[in-house]
């Protein structure tokens, strides 16, 4: 989740990390040349209580099958920021309450879009399925892209979101985040519990590498592989808690969940176009506090007429007209910093292939079997290496967890040089041991459970 730092997702929520040149630490400690290891944190219970977390990407959820197979709580994608809500938010909010299992929203926040917004739509999508009650988990706000935001940026924006969050359901809403984030987000969001993502495969074969702004965790994501009873795709998310089911239940009943908030969908009085901050023209209903699917087109402040968009609305930039989304339409439209490969997650693709962007078109596809490495700007997204073999160091042979040298498929801050894998990393006098990482070549932690390279390249 980073600036300084490769990180690789695998669908879903999963966040994978691979060490790239610069800090894991906080960042006035980077620049003063520190170099602090970060440390791993084993659960405090002796009782693990498992978990999946299922966004559209799962496809159909028969929730009872999940239970039935031991899997006690899930986390429930509302939306990828403003401009892709998940159309199988509500079927899968009641469906898990429907069976008894234990649930929670969360958001793959967009640090680039409104964060007000943003949570106003998860808001509304909850709003929408039934709500939240008092024995449901806090929402989550997932950080896995920077989208070109400062570190500052992305700390202020996110703890606008955690605030809103907060007032607007009774309860203290979590992170999920990695180690690979500690340069961007340093404890600036501590405050908030921590689910954390550290892929090991299986949680009794480590204890996951924190970031530096948490000392503890209650929730964390150790595996993106493998399927689940009752879950449609071959692969989910996998999770525990670290205490007891009735330890998990209290937690989940801290705080009490107020009404519903009224979601304006026009007409008087209170018409959202009242709400347009730019002048004339169209506004995806999210950014007015209307229906996040719904196209307004205002004037002098009124609605002309909307459009009820079937497959979402797109926020587009400042200076753009917001629009629906199409079906089926190139993901490379999407794509916002120019050519290059991009992930699909990043585009509302398929988050299992890599896309080869041109002027805003697909040149090419790849699928990526092991998942999709998402970097972080300057670096460019590549498909993930396949995961080691169970008896091999956890970090790459050499050259750590880039493709050839510089990090992914571009120079500046990967693999061979800088700090990365080779030198300073997981290579030679790094943490490129036993232990294994998340699965892909070298995770979060370079392969090493003690999580101490050096870090160099600031």
């Amino acid at each position: 989740m980073v600036l300084r730092w490769r990180a690789t997702w695998w669908g879903g929520l999963g966040l994978l990390g691979a060490w790239v040149s610069g800090c894991t630490t906080s960042e006035s400690a980077c620049l003063e040349g520190t170099e602090l290891p970060l440390t791993n944190v084993c659960p405090k219970s002796g009782t693990l209580v498992k978990g999946v977390d299922v966004s559209k990407w799962q496809a159909n959820v028969d929730f009872t099958q999940v239970k039935g197979a031991g899997y006690e709580f899930a986390f429930i994608r509302a939306s990828d920021g403003l401009s892709y809500p998940d159309d199988k938010f509500k079927a899968n909010w009641q469906g898990a309450k429907a069976a008894g299992v234990i649930r929670g929203a969360y958001q793959f926040f967009r640090p680039a879009q409104d964060p007000i917004a943003q949570a106003d739509l998860m808001l509304s999508k909850l709003a929408d399925a039934g709500w939240l009650v008092d024995a449901d988990l806090p929402c989550v706000i997932d950080i896995e892209v920077a989208d070109g935001q400062s570190s500052t940026t992305i700390r202020q924006r996110a703890l606008a979101w955690l605030a809103h969050v907060e007032q607007k359901t009774g309860k203290k809403p979590l992170v999920y985040t990695a180690a690979g984030w500690s340069s961007v987000l340093g404890n600036a969001l501590s405050a908030y519990p921590l689910w954390i993502a550290n892929y090991t495969g299986d949680p009794k074969a480590g204890c996951p590498l924190m970031p530096d702004g948490w000392s503890s965790w209650v929730f964390w994501q150790y595996t993106s592989k493998g399927g689940v009873p009752g879950v449609g795709s071959l692969d989910v998310d996998k999770n525990v808690w670290d205490g007891t089911l009735a330890q998990l239940k209290a937690f989940a009943q801290n705080g009490t969940v107020p009404s519903p908030p009224v979601v304006n969908d026009g007409g008087a009085p209170g018409d959202p176009c009242a709400a347009a901050t730019s002048g004339n023209g169209p506004y995806c209903g999210v950014t007015l506090g209307a229906d996040p699917n719904t196209l307004y087109n205002c004037q002098g402040a009124t609605t002309s007429n909307k459009t009820v968009c079937p497959n979402g609305c797109s926020v587009m930039p400042p200076g753009q007209a917001d629009k629906c989304a199409s079906s089926g339409s190139d993901p490379c439209k999407n794509a916002t910093s120019g050519n290059g490969p991009y992930c699909g997650k990043t585009l509302g693709g398929d988050p299992s292939t890599l896309y080869d962007c041109s002027n805003g078109a697909t040149a090419s596809s790849s699928p990526c079997p092991n998942g999709c490495v998402l970097n972080p700007p300057g670096v460019a997204d590549a498909c993930a290496p396949a995961a080691p073999p169970p008896s091999g160091g956890g970090g790459a042979s050499s050259g750590g967890g880039g493709a050839s040298s510089g990090g992914g498929a571009s120079s500046g801050g990967g693999a061979s040089s800088g700090g990365g894998a080779s030198s300073g990393g997981a290579g030679s006098g790094g943490s490129g041991g036993s232990g294994g990482g998340w699965g892909a070549s070298s995770g979060i932690d370079g392969g090493s459970q003690g999580g101490a390279a050096a870090r160099q390249g600031c």
